[in-house]
């Protein structure tokens, strides 16, 4: 008499994880449920296009607006990669849309500090950010073009400093040198981690 596996004779062999599925991803991003996420667990179920707008207008919005200090443009990036690594987005349109919208939204701050000026950092908004960041952002800025470069790298800190860099008259090609140069590593180097770790959940 054959031995019993526990498993009715139709049940499929064990495989490995369905990436087909949003939440195969999701040990890769932790527990936490934050806009990265949302958008593993629905970018599946939407069309591309919609799915590159809005990550498009999250990662933008991050430096664009300065309340966008609190949206986590680093996790949307890690998830639009997790999402070209199932298929649902493709990597070469995925990194350019990251890297043209961060280079947007760095722009639309920069020269708001321009024609705004001092005026922002005691606005509503600006006080909620805290003096501290806008201390530590126009510190680097001080540091010069390099200082951009840095800055971009960092929560936080990345929508400051184009706004510093505008009040502080820096002139606008040399904000977008050193920008662009900080865009071209951040944004695809966070995107192929985020495909790394869709590729392995």
């Amino acid at each position: 008499m054959p031995r019993s596996t526990g498993r009715p004779a139709d049940a499929p062999a064990a495989s490995g994880p369905d990436r087909s599925r949003p939440d195969a991803l999701r040990p890769a991003y932790g527990q936490e449920m934050d806009l990265g996420i949302w958008l593993v667990e629905r970018g599946s179920q939407l069309p591309p296009a919609a799915v590159y707008a809005a990550g498009a207008l999250l990662i933008a919005a991050e430096v664009g607006v300065l309340l966008g200090a609190f949206v986590p443009a680093a996790s949307v990036m890690l998830a639009l990669g997790a999402l070209s690594a199932t298929g649902t987005l493709d990597l070469p349109v995925t990194t350019a849309v990251a890297v043209l919208a961060a280079l947007l939204g760095d722009s639309v701050g920069y020269w708001e500090g321009r024609v705004i000026g001092p005026r922002l950092r005691t606005g509503r908004l600006g006080r909620r950010i805290g003096s501290r960041r806008w201390r530590h952002a126009e510190h680097l800025v001080r540091r010069g073009g390099i200082a951009v470069t840095i800055g971009r790298c960092t929560a936080f800190v990345r929508t400051l400093v184009p706004r510093v860099a505008g009040v502080a008259g820096m002139h606008y090609r040399r904000f977008l040198v050193y920008d662009a140069v900080a865009v071209a590593v951040w944004a695809p180097g966070t995107i192929l981690i985020g495909y790394a770790a869709g590729t392995a959940g």
